[in-house]
């Protein structure tokens, strides 16, 4: 079973202004990832779009306050449950 990325994850990586090492870990992990997993690809595209317009709008600062803010709280047990559902049913 795939893990998902985090939310975490998912904003430094839409978000990265700079390429260091850790920048570059973690973008190889985000890119491995999403090849091979389309429910983190759209994550990833949606939380994208959001940044490019904040970029548009000149308020980068306050992209990742955004982002957190518009994550539901119960995001993370939905995708563990869907993983359970999605085993249950390949199993069966």
């Amino acid at each position: 079973m795939m893990k998902h990325l985090t939310i975490d994850q998912i904003i430094s990586f839409v978000s990265l202004c700079k390429l260091d090492a850790p920048a570059l870990e973690l973008s190889c992990l985000v890119n491995e990832h999403i090849r091979e997993c389309s429910d983190c690809l759209q994550q990833v595209r949606s939380f994208q779009d959001v940044y490019d317009e904040f970029l548009r709008i000149q308020s980068v600062g306050d992209f990742k306050s955004f982002a957190y803010s518009i994550v539901p709280e119960n995001m993370t047990a939905a995708r563990e449950m869907a993983e359970i559902e999605r085993e249950i049913m390949l199993e069966g």
